[in-house]
């Protein structure tokens, strides 16, 4: 069966690409899909890229651009961190 009803998938976005914490950079999430939301649009956002020098400016660009927060009713953030002594794994 369909997993993702036909109704939503005009507003179902994946977008399978590299991306970067640069904030005006065509490949930030933040700055190349928020950009063409608005207020009133339910938005839900999921960063989890297993790499922490990306997601950690990620969410705090999030967190602290209230034009960018305003837009999004759900955050879900995996945060990931390097540690030294996992590195062997």
């Amino acid at each position: 069966g369909d997993i993702l009803p036909v109704e939503f998938m005009s507003s179902y976005h994946w977008i399978n690409t590299g991306v970067s914490a640069g904030k005006e950079d065509k490949l930030n999430p933040l700055h190349s899909i928020l950009r063409n939301f608005r207020k009133d649009d339910f938005v839900i956002i999921k960063l989890d890229i297993d790499t922490p020098d990306i997601e950690l400016p990620l969410a705090a660009q999030l967190l602290e651009d209230d034009s960018l927060n305003a837009l999004v009713d759900h955050f879900y953030f995996e945060h990931h961190v390097f540690m030294a002594e996992m590195a062997m794994w």
